[in-house]
């Protein structure tokens, strides 16, 4: 077991299915953790299936928060895949450099964000994300130095580089952010910061679903909205 990290999202759904696990507070919808763990199983098969990704490939988006970029990106770690997410507020000379170093199979965006950057990728918005799981990836152990997520940095000595983070990574920080947040399967978690950035894809996200609480999230600080 010291070998393995634990894939949450399909052990809540086995402990505690009916339980609230995300809400999109931007774009609707609501899911437990049974129908988070359809998504990303379904969403995990698709990409193997469909768009042809094999294990180490590199899976971008480009889009501001929502509730498929938890889905995608626990998606590529139970495919063995490597999710890559950008930042949307770069310039689009920025973003082609970054597309071109990370060398993505695939991008995923928002609408808005991939006509805004001129990037050619498949919008979230023509999936069905709650497609049932009779063509979903079965859940397999997760080898815990496997790379699962590049974050990029900001570049402000330079260019940017891509931070590869493993899933005993981000299985360790999960552990050190719920202890530090004191948090418990009652906890809801607001998530504004973008998931382009390890605080809101990573520490906001990861310790909530670990614990079986519930994400809330947000594409930003919208006052009415936040104090909500």
């Amino acid at each position: 077991m010291m070998n393995r990290v634990v894939d949450h999202i399909a052990l809540q759904a086995q402990l505690q299915p009916e339980q609230l696990a995300a809400v999109d507070l931007t774009h609707g919808g609501r899911w437990s953790y049974a129908a988070l763990d359809r998504a990303v199983s379904w969403s995990a098969w698709h990409l193997t299936n469909e768009l042809g990704c094999h294990p180490g490939d590199r899976v971008a988006c480009l889009s501001k928060n929502r509730v498929e970029m938890v889905i995608l990106h626990h998606a590529c770690a139970r495919a063995g895949l490597i999710f890559v997410p950008l930042n949307w507020r770069l310039a689009s000379a920025e973003l082609t450099v970054l597309l071109t170093d990370a060398a993505p199979v695939v991008v995923f965006g928002g609408k808005e964000e991939l006509a805004q950057h001129q990037v050619a990728g498949l919008q979230f918005e023509d999936f069905d994300w709650r497609a049932p799981a009779a063509s979903g990836l079965a859940v397999a152990p997760m080898d815990p130095d496997r790379p699962s997520l590049i974050l990029y940095t900001s570049g402000t000595s330079g260019r940017p580089k891509g931070v590869i983070l493993t899933e005993r990574n981000l299985a360790q920080t999960a552990i050190n952010f719920a202890l530090l947040g004191k948090m418990t399967p009652s906890s809801a978690f607001l998530i504004d910061a973008p998931m382009f950035h390890v605080i809101g894809l990573v520490t906001s996200v990861r310790p909530t679903l670990m614990l079986g609480g519930t994400v809330l999230v947000s594409d930003g600080f919208v006052p009415a909205r936040t104090l909500n």
